[in-house]
């Protein structure tokens, strides 16, 4: 994605999280490059979301951290930026790693609400919640409109319902199918709830200008997570910010999230 008549000399890629697709963040991605011309926003789809389908497992968090790598392997930019949210915040701390020292590696990660450690259980997830009902409702219907209203009948927002919407492909006969092959889905968050990201966060802070940016209300934080990265950021280590939203903080406030996206080193 680029600015009308720019031609970039950088790239920014932008990650999204489980259940999501790249269009998750296109909407911010289009309102980037208009600020910065010389940039080429990117956005892709991990493993078993989106149209990124043909994979083969184990489905874990290493699968989608390789297909990353890869993509960026094959950039004809060189990458400013690299950004991902909650799932996709230790996908793109994975991808770093394998990356770190070539000339792939990005100049900076970006890290958006997606908390660094492990979870013993998944109850809590409200990610898991939604892949728990999505299994036990239809895959078909008759309209967009239909599936956001099952969602809404299943306990969940609107605004949750038009975001899952964006997985829905019309078929020859004009209905609705979730195509998702949830149970892949699935391995690869509990994959996500296994592994500590802190290790793979401290080394990337410590190689390259780290911007992590949480959402003020998210509940998506263990105990001592949040004052972690504040003591990180105190340090001088991590570059931090804090918007007025919930989990979702490229959808809650896309003002914020851009205000913050600005600040990338020229």
């Amino acid at each position: 994605m680029r600015a009308p008549g720019a031609e970039p000399r950088e790239a920014f890629v932008f990650v999204h999280g489980i259940l999501g697709t790249r269009a998750n963040w296109r909407g911010i991605a289009r309102r980037f490059v208009k600020s910065r011309p010389e940039i080429e926003a990117i956005t892709v789809d991990l493993p078993m979301h989106g149209d990124a389908q043909d994979f083969a497992g184990p489905y874990d968090l290493a699968l989608c951290a390789r297909a990353l790598a890869e993509t960026l392997r094959e950039l004809a930019l060189p990458i400013a930026g690299l950004a991902g949210h909650s799932f996709g915040g230790k996908v793109v701390l994975a991808a770093f790693e394998a990356l770190e020292g070539s000339e792939a590696a990005p100049r900076s990660v970006w890290i958006f609400d997606s908390p660094p450690g492990t979870r013993e259980r998944p109850d809590g997830s409200g990610a898991h919640a939604v892949l728990t009902s999505l299994r036990e409702m239809p895959r078909i219907y008759d309209s967009r409109e239909a599936f956001i209203d099952a969602i809404g009948q299943a306990g969940y927002s609107t605004g949750l319902g038009q975001w899952l919407a964006m997985n829905l492909h019309r078929d020859a006969e004009g209905r609705y199918r979730l195509d998702l092959k949830l149970e892949a889905i699935e391995s690869m968050l509990l994959d996500y709830f296994r592994v500590d990201g802190w290790p793979q966060l401290e080394r990337a802070a410590d190689a390259l200008p780290l911007f992590f940016v949480e959402g003020d209300r998210s509940q998506v934080y263990a105990e001592g997570e949040r004052e972690r990265i504040h003591a990180l950021a105190a340090a001088g280590r991590i570059h931090h910010q804090s918007v007025p939203a919930g989990h979702w903080v490229h959808a809650e406030a896309p003002d914020a999230v851009l205000a913050c996206l600005r600040e990338l080193p020229a």
